[in-house]
C-alpha cells in the first residue's frame, strides 16, 4: 500500500475532497539547477494535487472533517494504471508496426500503422477508464 499525508479541504455529500503537495522524482540530485527535469520541477513545487473521495473509501473510525489525513491507495491500483497507461499503448504501436509491416511491406506502411496502434492504444485507455472508473478496488482510501 502507498501512502500519503495531506488535508482534507472539503466534505460534500457524497465525497471528501483531499488535497496534498504535489511531489517531483527531481529533488535531490546535484545537477538540479541545470537538469530540464529539475526547471520543470521548479515550476510545479508548490502546486497542491486534489483528489475526490467517496465517503465510502474512508476508514472506519476515521473522522470526516476538515484537517490532516492520510490516503492510500492499493499496490493493485497503482499496477493497473501502469498497465493501462503505459504498457498498452507501447504494446499497440509494436504491434501496429509489425501488422504494418506485413501488410505494405514497407517502412512508411509500417509507420503509419504503428501510429494508428499508438491512436487505438490510447483509446483504449479511454474506454478501460470510463468501465473501471467507479470500481472500488481502484479508488483512493482515507485511512487516518
Amino acid at each position: 500500500m502507498a501512502t500519503t499525508s495531506g488535508n482534507i479541504t472539503k466534505v460534500s455529500d457524497g465525497t471528501v475532497e483531499f488535497s496534498m503537495e504535489q511531489t517531483t522524482a527531481c529533488s535531490s540530485c546535484k545537477l538540479r539547477a541545470g537538469c530540464g527535469q529539475g526547471m520543470v520541477a521548479k515550476s510545479t513545487e508548490s502546486r497542491m494535487a486534489r483528489i475526490q473521495v467517496p465517503l465510502e473509501n474512508i476508514a472506519e473510525g476515521c473522522p470526516i472533517q476538515e484537517g490532516p489525513a492520510t490516503l492510500e491507495v492499493d499496490d493493485t491500483a497503482i499496477s493497473f494504471g501502469v498497465l493501462v497507461g503505459y504498457i498498452i499503448p507501447i504494446v499497440a504501436l509494436v504491434l501496429g508496426a509489425l501488422i504494418g509491416d506485413r501488410m505494405f511491406a514497407s517502412e512508411l506502411g509500417a509507420m503509419a500503422s504503428a501510429f494508428l496502434g499508438f491512436l487505438l492504444g490510447m483509446l483504449n485507455i479511454k474506454r478501460v477508464n470510463a468501465k473501471h472508473k467507479n470500481s472500488r478496488w481502484l479508488q483512493p482510501r482515507i485511512i487516518k
